[in-house]
Parts: structure tokens; C-alpha cells; sequence
């Protein structure tokens, strides 16, 4: 690990393909490759709103500036903070981005598929424990240290937990009711679930008052005033602060999807109560 950072000389040096990762590139073109097959197939009557496409690119562009970019490159050599801050991106950002701006008739063509739709029927719960539990597991300093310190482990490690993570969102975003989901109710609690359970992970680095991870010991400083331990307390930070955010804007979102649904009036239903109070008037 600290051989890694020897080979790193001058900070601004750095060339193209050191800062960007190409199989992080391929994944996003991959992604996009689909995405747009996908966009052929619409209907020209029902054409998928603007809104959609710029959701699902945007998860596109973050995911390959978090997992591909200099974000990934500082914080595997130097930041703490901002490995904790590309963690936050890819797992509390891009899924939910990239769900919303899937077209619904994908996920309908999709649920034909028996494999396919058992994937899609994934229970909420389960996910976000498993995800939790894991994603701390991860920031495990044995764990985390090891993962770090090889290339190939750490791509399969985040590739995991993004996938996981995408399982862990579908429930809480699912728009077809075609598959069994939970209700707003139990979306809402499982989001608050959420957001508690991965305070102990914030919490190790945020109060530890020692660096706690090998990978950053002798890393050299970037910004004088952030020194490593200071990174460190910064890291929890900004990974709480992310997901709160994410979790705040989804609790949101899905209370007011509630809220709504439960204050429209049926027309058929509103029609008869018109009827019948008429009827009564009138006799």
C-alpha cells in the first residue's frame, strides 16, 4: 500500500489514464449502449419524457466520475474523504437516478421473464440489512485494507455492493404494481431503518482518534489544513451527510406520492356520491 503511494510522484503529473479508469468507461458505455436500444422501442404516441432521459444520464455520468474518475483516484491513494464520498455516490445517488429514468415498459417487458421477475420481486427488508450489514462489513479496517490494496478485489467489492445496492433501492422506487411491493407506509419506515443503520459505520471513522486504516497511513497530505485525521473525521461526514440527503429527498418524494394518492377522489366514486346526495334532496 504505502509502495502504491511511492509510485505516485507529483500530485499534478498524474496522467490521463491514471486519473480514469477504462473499464469503469466501458461499464458507463455499456449502461448507455442499452439504455438507448431501449429508448428505440418506445412508443411514438407515449414517448418517454425528457425528464427520464436526463435522470438515467446523469446516474450514467456521476457513476463513471465516482467509480471511473479522479474522485476514485484521490481517494484510493490520498483521501479518505473522498473514497467515502465516491461510496456515496455510487450507492445512494446512481441507483435511485438510474431507476427513475428507466423507462416503465422496460421493467413490464421485463417481468415476463420468470428469472427476470423473481429478481424483481426482491423483499425490501432483506436488501437493506444485507446491503447494510455488508457495506459496514466493508469498512472494516482488515476488510477495507485488504480490498484497497488489490486492484481486481476492489472492482468486484464495489461492483457487489453497487448491485446490491440497486437491489436495495428497486423495492423502495418499484412503478409497476404487476410486481408484489410494500407499501408507501413500509417504504417510508425502511428508509429511516436505513439511514440509522449505517450511523456505526460514520461513527467508526468520524470519533476514531487514531487513523484506523493502513491505506492512508504515509499518504502524502494534499490540502494543509486537512490533515489525515482530520480526512478521516471528514470522511464519516460526507458519507452521512450524502445519504441523508438521498434517503431526505426519497422520503419526500414517496410522501407526497402517498399523500396524493390517498386525497384523489375516485371519479366513478365521487360521481355516485353526487347522485345520491341529489336523491336525497330531492325527496
Amino acid at each position: 500500500m504505502l509502495d502504491a503511494h511511492n509510485q505516485v510522484q507529483a500530485i499534478m503529473n498524474f496522467g490521463f489514464w491514471q486519473m480514469w479508469d477504462p473499464f469503469q468507461f466501458f461499464l458507463t458505455a455499456v449502461m448507455i449502449y442499452f439504455y438507448v436500444r431501449f429508448l428505440k422501442q418506445e412508443d411514438p404516441l407515449d414517448p418517454v419524457p425528457l425528464t427520464k432521459k436526463l435522470l438515467f444520464f446523469s446516474g450514467c455520468f456521476i457513476y463513471l466520475i465516482a467509480a471511473g474518475g479522479p474522485i476514485n483516484f484521490y481517494g484510493h491513494h490520498f483521501l479518505l474523504s473522498a473514497h467515502m464520498f465516491q461510496q456515496a455516490l455510487m450507492y445512494y445517488v446512481v441507483p435511485p437516478l438510474l431507476i427513475l429514468g428507466t423507462p416503465k415498459y422496460v421493467f413490464e417487458a421485463w417481468i415476463n421473464n420468470k428469472w427476470m421477475k423473481k429478481l424483481l420481486e426482491t423483499h425490501l427488508i432483506i436488501y437493506l440489512l444485507a446491503f447494510d450489514l455488508l457495506f459496514s462489513m466493508y469498512h472494516l479496517p482488515m476488510f477495507f485494507d485488504f480490498i484497497m490494496s488489490k486492484y481486481v478485489v476492489m472492482v468486484i467489492a464495489h461492483l457487489f455492493l453497487f448491485v446490491l445496492a440497486i437491489q436495495m433501492w428497486w423495492p423502495i422506487l418499484n412503478p409497476l404494481p404487476e410486481v408484489a411491493s410494500v407499501s408507501e407506509i413500509k417504504r417510508m419506515a425502511c428508509i429511516i431503518l436505513g439511514a440509522v443503520l449505517l450511523t456505526p459505520a460514520c461513527a467508526l471513522v468520524i470519533f476514531a482518534d487514531h487513523i484506523i486504516y493502513a491505506q492512508y497511513i504515509g499518504a502524502p497530505q494534499i490540502f494543509e489544513i486537512l490533515t489525515p485525521i482530520y480526512d478521516q473525521q471528514l470522511s464519516g461526514i460526507v458519507m452521512k451527510f450524502v445519504q441523508e440527503i438521498s434517503f431526505g429527498s426519497t422520503l419526500a418524494y414517496i410522501f407526497f406520492r402517498w399523500y396524493r394518492k390517498e386525497n384523489t377522489v375516485d371519479p366513478l366514486e365521487r360521481d355516485s356520491s353526487i347522485l345520491i346526495h341529489q336523491k336525497e334532496i330531492t325527496e
